[in-house]
């Protein structure tokens, strides 16, 4: 579970008020029950202003082509004989299996 602090010091020292954390589902619930704590959506990952956002996971089928040509931008993967979504999925599979 993800959350975001209220107050400090409740993960560990040094933490802070607004810092995001990945809990144990039992510690958020009990931080979220004290008001220690607020419970925050998953975030994708981020990219560059402009950029497509990069869902979690393994690209597929069901992500963009914007995302899989950022997600090869970022893993310096060559999709420059790819046109098509089928030939973006290939290239990336191709070169991540090695």
């Amino acid at each position: 579970m993800k959350v975001r602090l209220l107050t400090h010091d409740y993960i560990r020292s040094g933490t802070t008020a607004g810092s995001e954390h990945d809990v144990p589902n039992e510690l958020g619930e009990r931080l979220i029950e004290m008001g220690a704590a607020e419970k925050t959506k998953p975030t994708k990952n981020t990219t560059q202003p402009g950029e497509a956002t990069l869902p979690e996971g393994t690209p597929g089928e069901d992500w963009t082509n914007s995302e899989l040509k950022t997600y090869a931008e970022h893993h310096d993967i060559d999709l420059t004989a790819a046109t098509k979504k089928a030939e973006y999925l290939d290239a990336i599979a191709h070169a991540t299996a090695k």
